[in-house]
């Protein structure tokens, strides 16, 4: 049976074959580099924790050696020998010797006592006895020669008596295969596991000297930790080492390509397995691509068609074979996503619409925060949905006197969107084009209930009763330290008093009295009504929206109750800072859900007299 001839099904069933073996070809090589990293880790992790028990072993060592008694060195397996007295002039050493290493001298064929007479020893008891102060540690590291079959440390101590000469077994310091302990004293080798050659024949290795390994310790930072500090060293080296008395530096050199030669021989073979299945996938593949290239050649070119926007695609649809499945699933396809184009292009267009509509709604609006002629004003306006209804500005007028008084307006025209945000654009250029006759009428302006009247007629004219609004027109005269506000169906302001002020014990107080909703009906009565506005009062001014139900009922509720809290709680905060807090105590803002109406928020402090 010819290979064109195997079904679809089958050739599939090859195709995943491959395609796994691939993937599992990737998996080993990730799995070898993931092994190399918890192989360095777990080597990192060893020297650390090996350090930490010769540091301690060998500090301990150290300590005792100058207290132990002749019968406690008999019986241990930690000092080889001691020898008291042996720098002392006309008094006879005294040698104690580890009757577990005994033999091993008997072995050798060398006296203990000849320590005594060599050059190094004497060298170091003139200059401990001349200089005890200048004993590292008060221990001193004595060269040795003795052809023991134990690695060992000779070292110095000064007594009260006279000195000791303590032989150290460090047997328990010998490092893994891949690496070679070593002690530096004072900057200068003084012990070595495998011998000084070894440690040079490691150092070659990794392309480093013995000065080099010197200079690395005497310029490595000691860390905070208790844990030994390891540290990357030459060409594959790996430095661990760790001080266990001032100048003194225990320290091992692990070779990294010895411990990793595993790690390089499964990366060699697992790189050899994935070129050969590549090399079979390559050529199973391309088997399987001279069965495939009509089909596939045909998808491409109607996937290509479809790529450029032509999605009028009729392919032929005769036959049952999986091909023909798929054809008939491109002209599927092909038709959905022509319907789906048009219904996003008209998704788009509206999109784009009501985007612009509200950047250039946030654009009428004043600043979030500015100071004009002695006041600090900061408001913030947040749509429920791309614009709203929602709208407020401040403006400053002439009065009769010539002085400069202040108009603050806001606005809520009912509902919220596209359409109350139209409204509210209009409200706002009929404020702007009255406003360009503010100096030559001072006296209208200066009436809140007049310019409410006003903007009522005008949104009736023009709406026809469709559409009514809240309203609310406050006059600000720093002159005569006065507030006078009209109200047309809003939320009644708050006034905080200064502290110096009689009425500042009652608590924020909610000003005005409302009268009809603005474009609702002719011939309203609006009335005025007068406050203080004296230095340090405080205006709080808000939409219904600030205290709308939320849209979900799991959602907390910001009420008229709780505002008056954070009004009175905070009553020394200034604007910004006020605001803040405002906001923030606000469940939906705090937790940036939907909001069901839109919402306002304005306050107007009064900093010094303008």
């Amino acid at each position: 049976m010819a290979f064109s001839d195997i079904n679809f099904k089958t050739k599939l069933i090859f195709t995943n074959a491959i395609l796994l073996t691939v993937t599992l070809g990737i998996f080993a090589t990730y799995s070898i580099n993931k092994f190399e990293l918890d192989k360095m880790q777990a080597v990192k992790n060893n020297e650390r924790v090996s350090g930490l028990h010769a540091m301690k072993s060998l500090s301990w060592l150290i300590e005792n050696a100058n207290r132990l008694s002749p019968d406690q060195i008999s019986q241990s397996t930690d000092y080889i020998l001691a020898i008291d007295h042996p720098c002392a002039a006309g008094k006879a050493p005294e040698v104690h010797l580890s009757k577990a290493f005994a033999p091993i001298f008997e072995s050798i064929e060398k006296d203990p006592l000849l320590w005594s007479k060599r050059l190094e020893l004497m060298e170091s008891c003139q200059q401990a006895q001349k200089n005890p102060e200048n004993l590292t540690s008060n221990a001193r590291v004595i060269e040795s020669l003795l052809p023991f079959p134990i690695p060992y440390l000779l070292v110095l101590y000064p007594n009260k008596e006279s000195l000791r000469l303590s032989m150290l077994s460090m047997a328990a310091f010998q490092s893994t295969t891949y690496s070679t302990g070593f002690l530096v004293v004072d900057g200068k080798l003084a012990w070595t596991e495998d011998g000084l050659n070894f440690l040079r024949r490691s150092l070659s290795e990794i392309q480093a000297t013995s000065a080099d390994l010197l200079e690395a310790l005497a310029k490595k930072e000691r860390s905070e930790s208790p844990l030994p500090t390891v540290a990357n060293f030459g060409d594959g080296g790996l430095l661990t080492y760790s001080s266990i008395r001032p100048g003194w530096d225990l320290a091992r050199l692990t070779y990294l390509p010895a411990v990793l030669a595993t790690v390089e021989s499964s990366r060699t073979r697992a790189l050899y397995l994935a070129l050969g299945m590549i090399a079979l996938s390559l050529l199973i593949g391309r088997l399987l691509a001279r069965n495939f290239a009509h089909s596939i050649q045909e998808f491409i070119t109607s996937a290509d068609r479809v790529g450029r926007g032509d999605f009028n695609l009729k392919l032929d649809e005769s036959g049952n074979d999986e091909f023909s499945q798929v054809r008939r699933a491109l002209n599927t396809l092909s038709a959905t996503i022509l319907k789906m184009t048009e219904e996003l292009v008209q998704k788009a267009k509206l999109s784009f619409e009501l985007s612009t509509a509200g950047e250039v709604q946030r654009l009428l609006l004043p600043p979030k925060e500015l100071r004009i002629l002695g006041h600090r004003i900061v408001g913030t306006v947040s749509p429920a949905e791309f614009c709203g209804g929602d709208w407020w500005g401040f403006y400053s007028l002439p009065d009769k006197n010539g002085q400069e008084s202040h108009m603050v307006l806001m606005f809520d025209v009912s509902g919220h969107g596209t359409g109350a945000a139209l409204i509210s654009a209009t409200l706002r250029g009929f404020i702007a084009a009255i406003g360009n006759q503010a100096r030559a009428h001072p006296e209208f302006y200066l009436d809140p209930s007049s310019v409410l009247e006003a903007v009522s007629q005008m949104l009736l004219s023009s709406t026809k009763g469709e559409f009514v609004a809240t309203g609310v027109a406050i006059v600000l005269n720093p002159n005569e330290q006065t507030l006078t506000i009209s109200n047309a169906g809003h939320p009644p302001p708050y006034l905080l008093h200064p502290h110096d002020h009689p009425d500042a014990g009652k608590g924020p107080i909610a000003l005005g009295e409302s009268s009809p909703l603005l474009g609702a009906q002719e011939g309203n009565i609006r009335r005025n009504l007068r406050y203080d506005w004296k230095v340090g009062s405080r205006l709080v001014l808000f939409s219904d929206g600030l205290i709308a139900p939320p849209l979900k009922q799991d959602k907390s509720n910001f009420r008229i109750k709780d505002l008056r809290k954070i009004l009175k709680d905070s009553n020394r905060l200034g604007a910004s800072a006020l605001s803040r807090q405002i906001l923030s105590s606000h469940p939906l803002m705090k937790s940036k859900s939907p909001l069901s109406d839109d919402l306002s928020l304005v306050l107007i402090e009064r900093e010094v007299d303008s």
